[in-house]
């Protein structure tokens, strides 16, 4: 029977995800064993992170598997693509974006086989302009904000990958608030949030909350603790937050993990393995009010 390694980073829950076990597990041919290896470290630490998932990506022994998976962001990605498994089996990925650096040991790595690119880095300001055209002076749905300026990032500050994001957003004159939240807590976050959500800038009348794996795991905690004004979140993993003043714009991730799905079994089931696959952009969902997975 098939196995496959799945290589995780930032989601301590990938495998209990509704979206992986409705959208990608019903892919996989009958009997695939799938072994995740979680690389859970101190998030808050950049260095110590890398390192850790660097160690779990190399635990993995290529010749237990027929095919290996990255699905913890472009760090993890990168971390299988310099490991030996990486180096001895084909693999998918799938990220928030890829850079253009050919030393990033994915472009020119004949064993990448294909994956998906969620294209998230750079579509902060776009949420930013539907919280505008939902909440704005000609608002659809209300008229809360009063100025582009006065609408909110907050973002990720753990992984100098969300630095071009909080730049891109911040030079338009946008508003930007950095989380502080402890990675490593294992249980509810929701009042580290509220500490955060506590030191919005005074004139805030909307947020844009960015996309990023550790914001989605603990999406409830998130939507708990956030003020009542208009949010617009980045994938329906925020399903929970109040329609009458959110909305989601991001990739469709049902789409992404079907996709991801698909080339898994694609390959799996290949007499003669395809030698690439390619890379899927799904497109985006929204703006939409939340509604459930």
């Amino acid at each position: 029977m098939p196995r496959i390694a799945i290589l995780c980073s930032f989601s301590r829950d990938f495998g209990s995800d509704p979206l992986y076990a409705r959208h990608f597990q019903p892919h996989l041919p009958g009997g695939t064993q799938v072994d995740f290896f979680n690389a859970n470290g101190d998030y808050d630490n950049e260095a110590a992170n890398n390192r850790n998932i660097k160690q779990v990506a190399d635990s993995i022994n290529p010749a237990n598997y027929d095919l290996l998976i990255a699905a913890g962001g472009l760090v993890s990605a990168i971390a299988l693509a310099k490991s030996r498994a990486g180096a001895a089996k084909p693999f998918l990925i799938i990220v928030g974006g890829l850079p253009n650096n050919p030393g990033n040991n994915l472009s020119n790595n004949n064993n990448l086989i294909g994956g998906v690119n969620l294209h998230t880095a750079h579509q902060n300001n776009v949420r930013a302009g539907c919280l505008w055209d939902a909440f704005g002076p000609s608002g659809t749905i209300s008229h809360a904000i009063t100025s582009l300026v006065n609408i909110c990032l907050y973002y990720n500050g753990n992984s100098h990958s969300h630095d071009k994001e909080r730049d891109e957003f911040s030079f338009r004159g946008g508003l930007i608030l950095r989380s502080t939240v402890d990675h490593t807590t294992g249980g509810s976050v929701q009042a580290q949030f509220a500490a955060d959500f506590a030191r919005l800038p005074r004139d805030t009348e909307a947020i844009v909350v960015a996309a990023d794996p550790f914001f989605g795991a603990r999406a409830a905690d998130l939507t708990a603790a956030i003020p009542a004004i208009p949010v617009c979140y980045p994938t329906e993993r925020f399903s929970m937050a109040d329609p009458a003043i959110s909305l989601i714009y991001g990739p469709n991730l049902g789409a992404a993990y079907e996709t991801l799905g698909g080339m898994a079994s694609q390959y799996l089931n290949a007499t003669v393995k395809p030698p690439y696959l390619g890379i899927y952009t799904p497109p985006p969902v929204g703006p939409i009010p939340p509604t459930a997975l």
